[in-house]
């Protein structure tokens, strides 16, 4: 009994439903248009979030030569910070900074 009446309310809203939306068509139309810009605001998101990522694994990755050049304390300090970049381990992070001017390299 309950669900016979679950479901008659649900057919009851439902036809309320459509008989608004009959009267008030500019309301579909509204709802249409939010979601079209709605989904390609998301889609333009989403395409920059990946170049986003593809620029950042770009930035993470030596060449060859790159890595021939450098000696091989700078390797591991090298390697280190990929890991902690990578790891998004901020508090560490500081420890890599200034790698650059060691008189070694």
């Amino acid at each position: 009994m309950l669900v016979f009446g679950a479901v008659v309310l649900a057919a009851a809203a439902a036809w309320a439903a459509v008989s608004w939306l009959v009267t008030n068509w500019w309301a579909l139309i509204l709802l249409a248009a939010a979601a079209v810009v709605g989904a390609a605001g998301w889609a333009h998101w989403r395409q920059q979030q990946r170049a986003w990522d593809r620029a950042r694994q770009q930035a993470l990755r030596f060449g060859l030569p790159e890595l021939d050049a450098l000696h091989h304390r700078a390797l591991i300090l090298v390697a280190a910070r990929k890991v902690l970049v990578s790891t998004a381990c901020g508090a560490l992070r500081g420890a890599s900074v200034g790698w650059q001017e060691q008189s070694w390299l």
